[in-house]
């Protein structure tokens, strides 16, 4: 079992993949609050609220685009993890 250091540096150092994360084109994560998110490692980063908003609204906002181009730029050390990519 990893302690809290080998798995803080686990998620934050990367292993080294270059893949980019498709999801964030076609998933989207809903916490139980009505916020989505863009998958489960980013319970912290919400971007917006689906009781208050339209899903286009969000889709399509500035913070998701942004969180898009972002991760495009240079895959997020927490995806170089990630089984998915």
């Amino acid at each position: 079992m990893l302690d809290r250091h080998e798995r803080e540096q686990w998620f934050t150092e990367g292993g080294g993949v270059r893949r980019r994360c498709f999801a964030l084109y076609h998933s989207l994560f809903l916490r139980s609050d009505g916020q989505p998110i863009p998958c489960g490692h980013f319970y912290e980063h919400p971007a917006g609220n689906l009781l208050h908003q339209d899903i286009d609204e969000v889709w399509n906002s500035p913070r998701w685009q942004a969180f898009r181009k972002a991760q495009w730029k240079e895959p997020f050390a927490v995806c170089r993890r990630c089984c998915k990519i």
